[in-house]
């Protein structure tokens, strides 16, 4: 199974459990409003993570499909 961006930012110690479901729960209130928005930027906007660590996450990501 493909790790997902949450799961590599936990990994790196970046965030925590409570703070994926979080985003996620926020994730779901946009969708549910017919609106998109990926979890990088949510946890960015909250101040959760910083630009570069979603792009070191994303890089990790990609890596890892190769």
């Amino acid at each position: 199974m493909r790790k997902r961006l949450g799961e590599i930012l936990l990994d790196k110690g970046y965030l925590n459990v409570e703070q994926i479901e979080q985003a996620l729960e926020i994730q779901m209130k946009i969708s549910k409003k017919g609106m998109w928005q990926y979890i990088g930027q949510i946890l960015i906007e909250n101040g959760v993570v910083t630009p570069s660590q979603v792009n070191e996450g994303l890089e990790a990501l990609e890596e890892l499909s190769k």
